[in-house]
């Protein structure tokens, strides 16, 4: 397959600028790692079959204590988050948040998602774009309300993209 005829190729250059040019949210580094691991898996996508098993992204994030901040806050701001935009996305297949319970480094914070394939999962996110500004139509609140969530969670976080086994799975 061709690298042009992708569907998620076309707005790569576009893509990029949009996302380097955006502040640095964790709502924005969901989507530059997106946007990186698509670029990075492009020429296997060129060059090899894949079966049509989904894919699943794996985040991990680490939590901070804000001085004002609470629990309770920090899953309410992130259930307003996900009823406007996270359920409302039906390419996203699933969805799951997972904040430390015991053992080990008590700040983990992990977030995995389910996608058919990988133009679905470039599709769930533009499509995250345009159900973020219908929930927050004003910019400057748009962006307070990030910076509320953004608190919570510290400047850094790790990923990983899978391919599910449905033979393997239950």
């Amino acid at each position: 397959m061709a690298l042009q005829k992708l569907p998620y190729c076309k707005s790569i250059t576009k893509k990029l600028f949009m996302i380097t040019s955006e502040k640095n949210s964790m709502k924005n580094q969901i989507r530059k790692i997106q946007f990186m691991i698509m670029v990075a898996l492009l020429p296997l996508f060129a060059s090899a079959q894949f079966d049509n098993n989904n894919l699943v992204l794996v985040q991990k994030w680490k939590m901070k204590k804000p001085e004002n901040g609470s629990r309770q806050e920090r899953d309410s701001l992130l259930e307003i988050y996900n009823k406007n935009v996270i359920f409302k996305n039906p390419k996203i297949i699933m969805h799951k948040e997972f904040a430390h319970f015991i053992t080990g480094d008590s700040k983990d914070y992990i977030i995995i998602e389910e996608f058919k394939d990988y133009a679905e999962m470039d599709a769930a996110n533009k499509l995250m774009d345009e159900l973020e500004k219908q929930a927050w139509p004003d910019k400057k609140k748009r962006d307070e309300f990030f910076a509320l969530i953004d608190k919570y969670f510290e400047n850094w976080h790790g990923d990983e993209l899978y391919s599910i086994n449905p033979k393997l799975s239950k």
